[in-house]
């Protein structure tokens, strides 16, 4: 598998920088003089590499969201606000609940996707 390190384009496709190229866009014996021109650099397989989440990951993600923000809105307007320090967030004091919900799921989507 290799990494586009420059712009470039294989079969008719376009691929940008740090874009995977799938197998078999690339002619196996192009692909050292391509690495050597920088163009292209091979990624090792396996556990290196990220993964996608399947479809059934990506629905249970979304489906939590509604959740947690209806959980958080239950809470009162200076629960929200601790829980708002904690995460090290800044909390005006024109900020609705539902402003300071929105921040903390937006900072709790942020460190689980790190």
């Amino acid at each position: 598998m290799y990494i586009a390190k420059k712009k470039c384009k294989f079969k008719g496709r376009e691929f940008f920088i740090d874009e995977h190229i799938p197998d078999g866009y690339v002619l196996t014996e192009a692909a050292t003089r391509l690495i050597r021109l920088g163009v292209i650099a091979e990624v090792p397989e396996g556990p290196l590499l990220p993964s996608e989440p399947s479809i059934e990951e990506q629905k249970a993600k979304m489906e939590e969201i509604p959740a947690a923000a209806e959980d958080l809105m239950k809470k009162k307007r200076g629960e929200l606000i601790e829980l708002a320090d904690a995460a090290g967030l800044e909390v005006a004091e024109n900020d609705t609940k539902k402003d300071i919900v929105d921040a903390l799921l937006r900072a709790g989507s942020e460190g689980s996707e790190a």
